[in-house]
């Protein structure tokens, strides 16, 4: 039976230093996808506490193809996109993929070529663009430190907030729950007013540090704050007076 690497790292092509665990429970095609970000979460609690984990994402394991029929079934893109953030949302700090040289799931151009190309052109290729090391997200990728945890309404929806470049604030927001659900988020600095969301040519109004979107199951959102510097104290007034005059 395939094996998966289950722990925690930042997005591929970007590396890290130091210690890194590794395990090998089942095929991730055995796992919901929705377990993926609390096997990263133990692993960084209970086998690396304080150092770096990675996280190992299916392309194709053993729960994927049919022996008999010859079938296989990949992830869509937007579960792999749900795997991905679900990982880093819980710690993971390197990514890597795993199945893409399994000719059980390889179609008659993935055979001429001996790996799964038609998952990278169509899936993988684009959001490893998203999480690369020249990404505009990949400050807040490798800024680790500064992870908070946000509020959203939603059970079934995981955020967490990441300081990138300068001023600016990234937000990552992950649902696994059933059917399609309108989520607040709060916990931004009061100051921020508006953000815009990765890649999806779109904007959204802030509002007294909360704001709403709308997320399917296995939905993903990224956002991008600019936090405006808090205007200082105003100055206590000064009265001016004319010296008294002597006598």
């Amino acid at each position: 039976q395939g094996n998966a690497l289950l722990s925690r790292t930042i997005p591929s092509s970007v590396r890290t230093s130091g210690p890194k665990s590794r395990r090998c429970p089942r095929a991730i095609a055995s796992w919901t996808r929705s377990m993926i970000g609390l096997v990263t979460a133990r692993s960084m609690a209970s086998i690396t506490p304080g150092h770096s984990v990675w996280t190992t994402l299916q392309i194709c394991a053993s729960g994927s193809y049919d022996t008999t029929t010859g079938q296989f079934v990949l992830p869509t893109r937007a579960q792999e996109r749900y795997m991905i953030y679900d990982a880093i949302i819980n710690g993971a700090r390197m990514l890597a993929f795993f199945g893409g040289n399994n000719p059980r799931c390889w179609n008659a151009d993935d055979t001429a070529h001996a790996w799964s190309w038609t998952f990278w052109n169509t899936v993988l290729k684009g959001l490893i663009g998203e999480i690369n090391a020249i990404s505009p997200l990949a400050p807040a990728l490798v800024n680790a430190d500064t992870t908070q945890a946000l509020h959203a309404s939603d059970p079934t929806t995981q955020v967490i907030a990441r300081a990138g470049n300068a001023d600016d604030l990234w937000v990552m927001a992950a649902r696994s729950g059933t059917g399609t659900a309108s989520v607040t988020i709060d916990g931004l600095p009061s100051t921020v007013t508006s953000g815009t969301v990765y890649t999806e040519g779109r904007s959204l109004p802030v509002a007294n540090g909360s704001f709403t979107d709308t997320f399917d199951r296995w939905g993903v959102h990224v956002y991008r704050f600019d936090v405006p510097a808090p205007q200082p104290p105003a100055q206590p007034a000064v009265s001016a007076f004319a010296p008294a005059s002597g006598g």
